[in-house]
Formats: C-alpha cells, structure tokens, sequence
C-alpha cells in the first residue's frame, strides 16, 4: 500500500470543505496521469458520487474497488462512494473488504455501520460500533451508533443513558447533545422542561458551529422585487423519495395557489426513486443541496429569491439545520418531519395543531408556533395505486396490528400491548416492521413480549415482504398505536385500509399525533385518555365485528373528506404562510 499522492490530500481537504466539484476536477486531471493510481480514481469516484454524477462514480468505485482488492484506504473509499450512488451491497461489500484488510479501520466500521443502520440490522451496528469504542473509547460518533442501535431495537432508555453518561465527559459535544435530544422523543414520562432544554442545547452548540449568519436582508426586498407576486417557499428535506414524507408532502403541492405560493424544492439527499421523479414535477423548481456545505447551501437559497425556507427534517436523518442556523431565508420554519422543537433561535416558526400542541405548549419551543386550523397534516398515498380495503370475516379471531418501527416500541407500549391482546379471547398481535426481517431482532422482540406476558404463538412478526405494504392491512382488524412516540404514516396508512386506530393521548406533540389525526377525523372515541381506557377501546372494537365492518366501507370516503383533503389543507397552509410573511413584512417575527 503507497502513500496516497499530494494530490489526493488535497482533494480530500477540498471534499471535507464541501467542494467536492472541484476535488473531482482536481483528481480527473490528476488520474489522466496516473491510471492505476487506486487511492486517487476512489476519491474521484466519492467526489463525484457527492457531486451527483453517480453512474461514473459507480463506474469508478467498483473498479478501483476490484483493481485494489486489499487496500484498506481504497476498499474504504469506494464503500462510501458507492454508499452515495445508492450501491449499498457493493458498499457494504469493499467496507467488509478494508476490515479484512485492516480490522482495526476506523472509517471502514463506521461506514459499515452507518449503512447497516439504513437496512435496519440494528444489532450488526450494535457491534460494530462497540468495536469502535473499543479502539477510541468515548468517540462521539460511535457512541452515537451504539445509542442508535439501542433506540432503534425499542431501548431507549438505554440509550439515553449511554449518552449522558458520553455528554459527562464531552458537554458541548454537537453530535452528542444531537442524539439526546432526539433520543429524548421515545422516552415515556420525561419531563418536558427536560426535554426543551436537551433540544436548546443542541440548537445553541448548532448556531455556534455553523458560524456567522448571512447578512440581514431589507425586510422588503422580495415584495419590492417581485410586486404582489407568489411568496416563494423553499422545502429543504433529505426525503423527497420514497418516504412517509411524500405522503403529506405530496396533498399539499397538488393542490397548491401557484398565484400565492410559489414552491421550490431543495434537495440534501443523493438517493434517487420514481417518487422523487414525480414530486420533483410539482415544484417550480429543483435544488440539490448534499454536495454543497452549510454556507454554499444557504447562499444558494438566498440567491433563489427564497421568501420563507421550511425544513422538513428537524433532528432526523438527511437534516441540514445548519443552512437553518446561517438563516438562508427572511423567514423561517420546521415543518412534519420532526415531532419537536429544532431548539434554533433563527428559526422563527414551527407548523402545528392545537391538538399536537395545545395552550402552554410554546414554552417548550425555540420557535414561535403557527397553529393551523385543521390537522397539521393532509394523507394522500403517493406512488402506485394503493389496494382497496378487504372485508375480513366477521367469525375469524381478531387480528391487532402495528408496522410501526420498532424504536417506537417502547416497554410501557410492549406491556400495554400485551394486556390488549390477553384481555381478547383468541386474538394476535401482528407486527411488521423491516428490522424484523432479521432473526436477532424477531427473538429479542418474542424475548420482550414474553417478558410482558404475551406468548409466541400470538405474536406474528414480519419484515418487509414483497406485496404492496398496504395490502398486508388487509389480514389485520384493530391497529394499535404506540407512545410516547405515536405514528403518523402508520395511522393514516391503516386508517386509509379501514382499520380503526387506538391510541394514548400524551404529553409531547410526539405523543399526541394519534390524537390530532383521530379527532380532525372525528373520531375521538379511539382516543385514550389513560392505558385502562386504551385496553378497554381496544377490546371493544375487537369484540364488535359489526362496527369494525361498518368502518372498513367508509373509512376511505371518510378520510378523503377531512384529513385527506388535499384541498382545504391547501388553502389553509396558504392562509397560514401568507399570514407569517406578511408579518415579517411589517417588522414582525422572522
């Protein structure tokens, strides 16, 4: 193995600055010169990769990939190359192969680990990531993996603690005070003061990396400019693809005012899907922002004529809250990817309900809330026509189900579970979820409800199978919602199949989505104020196949007409954009 050339240290510099364009220009030149140079032709292939030139990234990292099979440095490259274009098996592959090489290869197990956590093999990450420890004791970032892991398998508790105790030792860690405030979401009875103050922190230590703001803009420079045109609202997300989040994304574009707003979208995500295809044809316009940094991002925003930037993603994957920190916009917001405060000063508003986030609620918000006067959401499926709801035989036992992820499951929602199906006479209890797909996770959650009292032979388990999502509703009759953190997608999802759906009205806008979707639907007679009412709920309408029957008939029709209504969503998201810009327009809230 030779000592990589001049050349590529200085490519890599230029990557880790977010130039990844003029890295690869840089390595072209330089590549023309020394084919068989393996270190350089990787990095190439990973600045392009970055860069979104993804078929001669593949093409170049499977060659150097195969031309090099022992070099630890080129096998690593080529992972995280491939692991952008969106070849996670090769990726996974030349990452296994440079821990062959070298087990000791630091970046090598945390790519490995990283993409394994984007196919849900949580208890894979969880090893690798204590190898990691193991040779840099305390590292943020493996530390993280092995909270992820932990969060991911329904310990969240566990993992909050192993973070904490990490935060001891490095308190003004970013990527720390990241993961507790997130962590913090799947935790039950945390206090919410708590839980603000986790999120401010991050925000705080989030402002100070991301350094000085951009200039302060007049505050009528896009009215002065543009008259009394559309206000132009960027959507910045890492899931413009096939993603829960184009199911509500994708109402609301559809039934935008061009003439009031005018939407543009930007991009931080490399992966590509005919779901991002089509959203990609109801924005005025397309921005990919992964292969540029923070400052380059927020530039590029500003020069787009941006009036208000929302980001979609909060504290979750694919999130930019940087760009949000230089304060890109003269006006912005945190919108339905994240169940929480952003904790950042510079972003003015948050998108809510008054059910989600009822009186008293602000305080535990860096932003300002924006209350919409109907759910803060619209369901509309996206993608393939979805299957039609199936009558289920009315003498059949009763089938309980959730396909919720299973970081969502918590030990309180495991053991409230367990008592709905025990207090139902030959019920089941049907899970799905893609981490199941894996033997250690399927025995570790018979393992769990065994403990809570809930027998195998009750309990199916099942990881993403090969028919339509949707149609696998069809072999369930009540679905049950977890907490503190409910589902959003999975509720309107079984509700759009004809399922009814319980759940426990909580204390966190995470634990009170169910809560909103059910009572803008109009029917808050699933909603449980407490878990006696839950298992009580739950049991009746298993032990009422006729009002089951009823509601499967109508429940399309149903959420069509409230909280599927792309229509009067539309206007009222309007009305809401219209009212903050037009403040900001008269010296208000920014």
């Amino acid at each position: 193995m030779s000592r990589p050339a001049p050349v590529v240290l200085q490519a890599q510099s230029l990557i880790a600055s977010g130039r990844a364009r003029e890295a690869a220009a840089l390595l072209d030149r330089h590549a023309r010169l020394r084919p068989r140079d393996g270190h350089a032709g990787a990095l190439l292939g990973l600045a392009l990769a970055i860069a979104g030139d993804h078929e001669r990234a593949g093409f170049l990292a499977r060659r150097a990939a195969q031309e090099h099979p022992q070099d630890p440095t080129v096998q690593s490259l080529c992972g995280s190359a491939l692991g952008v274009v969106g070849d996670a098996g090769r990726a996974i592959a030349a990452y296994r192969a440079a821990l062959t090489a070298e087990p000791t290869r630091l970046e090598a197990l945390e790519g490995l680990a990283t993409l394994l956590v984007m196919q849900q093999r949580h208890h894979e990450v969880g090893e690798l990531a204590r190898r990691g420890l193991a040779l840099t004791p305390s590292d943020a970032v493996f530390t993280g993996l092995l909270a992820s892991s932990l969060s991911a398998t329904g310990r969240a508790r566990e993992s909050l603690r192993l973070i904490e105790s990490a935060l001891a030792r490095a308190p003004e860690d970013r990527d720390l005070l990241y993961a507790r405030a997130a962590t913090m979401n799947y935790v039950p009875d945390l206090d919410p003061t708590a839980i603000a103050e986790a999120h401010r922190r991050f925000g705080r230590a989030e402002t100070l990396a991301a350094g000085e703001p951009l200039s302060p803009l007049p505050p009528r420079r896009a009215s002065d400019a543009r008259g009394a045109g559309a206000i132009r609202v960027g959507f910045m997300s890492g899931d413009l693809r096939s993603h829960s989040c184009a199911h509500f994304l994708g109402p609301l574009l559809r039934h935008l005012d061009r003439s009031t707003i005018e939407p543009l979208a930007f991009s931080t995500n490399a992966r590509r899907d005919a779901i991002t295809d089509e959203l990609r044809g109801l924005f005025a316009s397309w921005d990919d922002l992964h292969a540029l940094g923070d400052r380059a991002a927020a530039e590029l925003i500003r020069a787009r004529g941006t009036d208000v930037l929302i980001d979609l993603s909060g504290l979750s994957a694919g999130e930019r809250l940087g760009v949000m920190a230089l304060r890109a916009a003269p006006v912005q917001a945190t919108y339905l990817g994240y169940p929480n405060t952003t904790g950042l000063e510079s972003v003015g508003w948050r998108i809510v309900d008054a059910v989600t986030d009822p009186d008293g609620f602000e305080r535990r918000c860096a932003e300002r809330l924006l209350r919409l006067g109907r759910c803060f959401v619209c369901f509309g499926p996206i993608g393939p026509k979805p299957p039609e709801p199936a009558p289920r035989p009315a003498d059949a036992p009763v089938v309980f189900a959730s396909f919720n992820v299973l970081s969502k499951l918590s030990e309180e929602t495991v053991e409230l579970w367990a008592r709905v199906v025990n207090a139902a006479p030959r019920s089941s209890l049907l899970l799905k979820a893609a981490a199941l797909a894996h033997d250690e996770a399927r025995r570790e959650m018979q393992e769990r409800f065994a403990i809570a009292g809930l027998s195998a032979e009750r309990l199916t388990l099942l990881g993403w199978v090969d028919e339509d999502p949707l149609r696998t509703y069809q072999r369930a009759d009540v679905a049950l919602d977890p907490f503190p953190y409910n589902g959003t997608t999975t509720t309107c999802e079984a509700l759009w199949m004809g399922l009814p759906v319980v759940t426990l009205a909580g204390g966190t806008h995470a634990g009170r989505v169910g809560a909103s979707l059910l009572t803008h639907l109009g029917k808050t007679e699933w909603v449980a104020p407490d878990p006696a009412s839950y298992v009580r709920i739950a049991v009746g309408l298993a032990n009422d196949p006729a009002a089951r029957a009823a509601w499967r008939g109508r429940a399309r029709e149903a959420v069509r007409a409230t909280i599927g209504n792309g229509e009067a969503f539309a206007r009222e998201f309007e009305r809401a954009i219209t009212s903050v810009w037009s403040d900001y327009l008269k010296g208000g809230v920014a």
